[in-house]
């Protein structure tokens, strides 16, 4: 009898049996997956939605426009660091489902709090915790996702997870002006009580996705034989110990962690400085004729465009069956050697044809928006799938170093931004940019040749 249930605990983990969560009917791995791509969109908005709020806000709480974009906007992603430091272990060793329905139901709460409070600490403790709590849909999701689907099927939905983000930073100041066009900007978080609050309700119909807790639940048939010490070390035969470090140990010991961090920390703060900054330029006459928000909407266009890069992965994909070759990481990372380069063109194409120095068409600056939203949209997408594919059972936790570094330049980027643009002029400002963004263009050719060199040697990644 044990050994009948040691051998089903051992297909279980595998994902040979029917236990195994890749093994549920696509109904519910699609429902599931959808419901936190939502809850991960939305709160993202709510990130972004800061930055027209601080303008509008900051003469109500009496402080200046600068410290109003700190309290609003990088006072949120500071939280949101913090807590992509600890959710990640957490969610690994105590499962996801709880964690999604309490923080959700918290950060309902707390976006009431800021929107009644009247005072500048209020707003800053509504906003550090609701950024705390944001952190767990934008670095969980990706555990659940690997939970639930194979290396295929992740292709497409770690794309639809950063396409939704993405959309999320670029949609949050749209909806943010819509509301404030017509109601006081307390309304952007009365709205997001209550949109939360409905999403917070429909989490209960989630199911617990984490294998290792799914195994050690009351009343599986193979918790008895998981507790046997006899089973290999890789089966989760007890709870995984509790590392709530561990994303600040994979930042600071693995190197593909650090490097990958640090891109995207600086393509998603490109995003919030560019929330800051392309409104200040699209005030000049030369744009006088082109519609609101075109910037944001260029943007959000470009990234769609991604589509049809993961039409090219999966070509890759299936030649690599076809040959009977594994399908490694590097495979997958033909997307950012495309992003890096084209990323670099679009800022300097942007630099030289905005005003002062070009007076030409708005049509001609704002297309160069499209190769940047393409950009960074591939970058966000292969370097977080790339994270996940090699560090598979703490994908959450690599996902969460990540996060920590895109936050805090995310948090970053929009204090320097304004001034650094009045300072250098728009020109050279953006030109700076594009030096830096160039610069890294020299990482996919690097992680194409050393990327299973450094795997093969890290204890985290070697045996995934």
């Amino acid at each position: 009898m044990v050994d009948t249930a040691r051998l089903n605990i051992h297909d279980n983990w595998t994902g040979n049996g029917h236990f195994h969560p890749r093994k549920w009917g696509r109904a519910r791995k699609t429902y599931d997956t959808c419901l936190i791509l939502f809850l991960e969109f939305y709160t993202t908005t709510i990130s972004t939605a800061g930055a027209p709020v601080a303008k509008q806000a900051y003469e109500d709480l009496g402080i200046d426009p600068v410290q109003a974009t700190f309290i609003f906007v990088s006072v949120y992603l500071i939280g949101q660091s913090v807590g992509g430091i600890f959710f990640p272990p957490w969610s690994e060793s105590f499962g996801r489902k709880n964690l999604y329905i309490i923080s959700t139901a918290l950060y309902s709460l707390l976006c009431l709090m800021t929107a009644v409070s009247a005072s500048v600490a209020g707003v800053v403790v509504g906003r550090f915790a609701t950024g705390f709590l944001s952190s767990i849909p934008t670095v969980v999701i990706t555990g659940s996702i690997e939970d639930l689907w194979d290396t295929r099927e992740r292709v497409w939905w770690v794309f639809w997870w950063v396409l939704a983000g993405n959309l999320g930073l670029l949609t949050g100041p749209m909806i943010a002006d819509g509301i404030l066009g017509h109601s006081h900007w307390k309304w952007v978080f009365y709205t997001a009580a209550i949109v939360t609050a409905c999403v917070a309700c429909l989490l209960f119909t989630l199911k617990e996705s984490r294998l290792s807790v799914l195994l050690l639940s009351p009343g599986s048939v193979t918790t008895q034989a998981a507790r046997d010490e006899t089973l290999p070390t890789r089966t989760p035969n007890r709870q995984e110990k509790l590392e709530l470090l561990r994303p600040l140990r994979l930042l600071v010991t693995e190197p593909i962690v650090c490097l990958v961090s640090v891109v995207t920390a600086i393509s998603f703060g490109l995003v919030y400085l560019f929330i800051e900054v392309l409104p200040m330029i699209y005030l000049d006459p030369v744009f006088a004729a082109s519609p609101k928000n075109v910037y944001f909407l260029t943007i959000g266009l470009g990234a769609f465009f991604s589509v049809f890069t993961r039409g090219y992965d999966n070509l890759v994909l299936a030649r690599q069956s076809a040959k009977n070759l594994p399908i490694t990481p590097e495979n997958k990372l033909g997307g950012y050697v495309i992003g890096s380069p084209l990323l670099a063109i679009s800022l300097w194409w942007f630099a030289w044809t905005i005003p002062p120095f070009a007076v030409l068409h708005w049509t001609i600056p704002t297309a160069s928006l499209v190769l940047t939203g393409y950009a960074l949209n591939e970058l966000n997408y292969v370097l977080a799938g790339y994270l996940t594919d090699c560090y598979q059972q703490y994908a959450a936790s690599s996902v969460g170093a990540m996060a920590i570094t895109r936050s805090l330049f995310s948090a970053t980027f929009p204090l320097f931004g304004t001034a650094l643009f009045r300072l250098l002029g728009y020109n050279v400002a953006s030109t700076v940019l594009a030096v830096g963004v160039t610069v890294l263009c020299i990482m996919p050719p690097l992680l194409l040749r050393y990327g299973a060199v450094l795997r093969k040697i890290s204890p985290f990644a070697q045996n995934q």
